[in-house]
């Protein structure tokens, strides 16, 4: 979702229920169900490949276990991170409140959205910076490498999460006395 200064001076003169109808529920929504969508595709190429069934990343980061060295592994929980920040945006998040003032629920939400993506990307950069991994092409790929499915899913963050932080600063810009974190 690229916005431009046109769409974000329309977005910013919505009163904060408003934006969450028209922006949190509307574009930021399908674009986080695409990204979504193409986590679950990848994994389920992937996973569906017996050739991946012993491909690993070589180096962990040392506070992630070996059993999640798998790339199978990797994706699988890619999708569930990407399952949870995607319910957030369809409003089904137990740990955000629904009745908390609006200018709240658009930064709790986005917040928590963002961390879940952050996740995401540090997984995809991980098989990225693999570099016998990364240069894996797999068939059902069209062509691309398991270093480029990473990329596509670390762009497609990317652009993700710049819509997120736009949403976020709309609510900061709204709401006096916020603490940020």
């Amino acid at each position: 979702m690229l916005l431009h200064t046109e769409t974000r001076l329309r977005y910013d003169e919505l009163e904060p229920e408003s934006f969450i109808a028209s922006v949190l529920y509307g574009p930021l929504r399908e674009q986080a169900r695409l990204v979504y969508t193409v986590v679950c595709v990848y994994t389920q190429i992937v996973c569906s490949l017996p050739m991946t069934r012993t491909m690993r990343v070589q180096r962990l980061p040392a506070n992630v276990p070996l059993e999640m060295a798998g790339l199978r592994d990797i994706l699988r929980h890619m999708r569930a991170t990407m399952s949870g920040g995607h319910a957030i945006l369809e409003g089904d998040d137990p740990t955000i409140p629904a009745a908390c003032p609006a200018e709240r629920y658009i930064l709790d939400s986005t917040s928590v959205m963002r961390r879940n993506l952050d996740e995401v990307d540090r997984w995809a950069a991980l098989i990225e910076s693999d570099r016998p991994l990364a240069s894996v092409v797999l068939p059902r790929l069209d062509g691309k490498s398991v270093g480029d499915m990473a990329t596509d899913i670390r762009q497609r963050v990317h652009e993700l999460n710049q819509a997120l932080l736009f949403a976020q600063m709309y609510a900061l810009r709204h709401v006096k006395g916020v603490v940020r974190h």
